[in-house]
């Protein structure tokens, strides 16, 4: 039976248990869609509540939580608790930019491989547990200032999932750039086996090589997973190569233009670290946002004058926290929340 009304959740002068409190704390709680389009099934004890946490009163009742003193819980522990789960509903409601820190995983799907060749398709499905897929944890902080690489976006879960599908060097030194929380350069060691180097600005490397750490210690990594290093990169300020062999035949970079100056930047960077080879490849995907058209337009004029043929491209669409690209559908509204765009690109020399 659902709890329909937010005049059913316990006044505090009834003294609840604080097992009845916690329970509630978690029915309420905002998850953030799944990326696959799914909705999270909650188990009944927590369904229950489940209706109350779109409701405009629920802030008053958590408010009053947290200023309670909660007299009758003994365990100081145990008030603590109560009143930071409290106060964690309570950002949840505040904007995503307010979002608490969070710890999730990604299902990527591992590839049909055949003598070290990737056969260009995701594993069958079979009778013993259908199609193999790797759980890649990552560490999101809550957003301080405008570091937007703390947050995981629609467009690296697409595609590091992509990596298992586009034909692309295995076992390869591989650079990602922007990096951000590193779902695309820890996915590209797992699936291709290549030996990658995340890279990003350094208010952003903590956290990516904590979430480089959390991930090389998965006892399921496949034998094939390759190394992975975390450096700083400012593409207003990179470093050149040496030589040739210091380039990279394979570069990844997922929602790398948010900026009029990131074309520009963008294709400086690629046109100095990319392996002069036929063999070489630049995988790059970024979310078809509004009012962004000139940067895109930029971007793609930049790679054609500076020597990048087109291999493969497409559009596909995906989910995140934040939503916001692409254009209007007919979709319901609330179906279509979280819902991005994103246009996908494989080049070479």
């Amino acid at each position: 039976m659902s709890i329909i009304d937010i005049l059913d959740l316990p006044h505090a002068s009834t003294s609840p248990p604080a097992h009845l409190l916690f329970t509630i704390l978690s029915g309420v709680t905002i998850h953030p869609r799944s990326w696959d389009g799914a909705a999270k099934k909650l188990p009944p004890q927590l369904s229950r509540y489940a209706p109350l946490a779109s409701n405009p009163g629920l802030s008053k009742w958590l408010t009053s939580l947290v200023a309670n003193e909660l007299r009758w819980i003994e365990d100081e522990d145990v008030k603590e608790r109560v009143w930071e789960e409290a106060g964690r509903r309570l950002a949840e409601r505040c904007g995503r930019a307010a979002m608490p820190s969070v710890t999730r995983g990604f299902r990527i799907p591992l590839p049909r491989k055949e003598n070290g060749e990737m056969l260009g398709g995701i594993a069958s499905e079979d009778s013993s547990g259908g199609v193999d897929y790797i759980t890649i944890t990552l560490y999101e902080p809550s957003m301080t200032a405008d570091n937007l690489g703390l947050k995981t976006w629609a467009s690296s879960f697409l595609l590091a999932k992509r990596l298992g599908i586009s034909k692309l060097p295995l076992g390869s030194r591989a650079l990602e750039l922007g990096s951000g929380t590193g779902l695309v350069g820890i996915a590209a060691a797992v699936v291709l086996g290549a030996n990658v180097t995340l890279t990003d600005l350094p208010e952003i490397v903590p956290n990516l090589s904590h979430n480089v750490s959390l991930n090389s210690s998965n006892p399921h990594l496949p034998p094939s997973v390759g190394s992975m290093s975390v450096q700083v990169l400012d593409w207003t300020n990179q470093p050149i190569p040496e030589d040739e062999g210091d380039k990279y035949p394979l570069v990844l970079a997922a929602d790398p233009l948010y900026s009029p100056a990131h074309p520009r930047l963008l294709v400086g960077v690629l046109e100095e670290w990319v392996r002069r080879s036929r063999e070489a490849r630049v995988v790059v995907e970024f979310p078809l946002r509004e009012r962004y058209e000139d940067v895109r337009e930029d971007f793609w004029r930049r790679m054609r004058e500076g020597g990048f043929v087109g291999v493969e491209e497409g559009v596909e669409a995906g989910w995140d926290d934040w939503g916001g690209g692409g254009e209007e559908d007919e979709e319901d509204e609330e179906e279509r929340k979280g819902k991005v765009r994103c246009w996908w690109g494989v080049y070479r020399w």
